[in-house]
């Protein structure tokens, strides 16, 4: 939880506001395994799609997604656990690309 209290603050300083950044509530949920790790990861990157932003992830600049391709080099996002788990950044793009439709609810929401 103090991620999200220190993100809020920094994005509240940065764009001269003050209220909460998130409607709602949100689920924070343990990820204890690997495979949950990146379909997770996956499911963050493919949202601004999924929500209608963007046709091509490659698009949304607010994201890490550019940053794990390495067409960028943010400095928020730690990316050696998730591409750990590939060959290369294009195979972490082919993973998260080739299967938009993936159903990560069971990954992410099980109880």
């Amino acid at each position: 939880m103090p991620f999200m209290v220190s993100f809020t603050r920094s994005i509240n300083h940065q764009e001269n506001r003050v209220r909460s950044l998130f409607q709602g509530t949100y689920k924070a949920k343990l990820i204890n395994n690997d495979e949950s790790l990146i379909h997770v990861s996956r499911y963050i990157h493919l949202n601004p799609i999924k929500a209608g932003l963007v046709n091509n992830l490659e698009d949304w600049k607010y994201s890490s997604y550019l940053d794990y391709l390495g067409l960028r080099n943010g400095k928020l996002p730690n990316k050696n656990l998730i591409l750990s788990f590939f060959p290369n950044p294009n195979g972490y793009k082919l993973f998260v690309e080739e299967e938009q439709s993936f159903e990560i609810n069971k990954f992410i929401f099980d109880e």
